[in-house]
């Protein structure tokens, strides 16, 4: 058995496979954004904020992958993701 990790860049956000974000208050959805993104990649988020929002990815495609909430949160939301390949 061989496990294989990819190290976040340090040099480029773009290249990220960890990373931060935030989901504005008032918002439903935003988009992350780095080229280890595929569509068959695993992404998962954990929220790092108080939230009674739950976080789910609804979508994903090669660069980016998209996360959001059923409904507007009434403040931001924190969180963390990281992608595996």
């Amino acid at each position: 058995l061989s496990l294989l990790t990819e190290k976040a860049a340090t040099d480029s956000a773009k290249s990220a496979s960890i990373g931060d974000a935030t989901l504005p208050s008032g918002q439903t959805t935003i988009v992350i954004t780095s080229t280890s993104i595929t569509e068959k990649s695993l992404i998962f988020i954990t929220p790092t904020s108080a939230t009674d929002k739950t976080l789910y990815v609804l979508g994903k495609q090669n660069g980016q992958f998209t996360v959001g909430t059923a409904t507007p949160t009434a403040t931001d939301i924190k969180f963390n993701w990281w992608v595996i390949n």
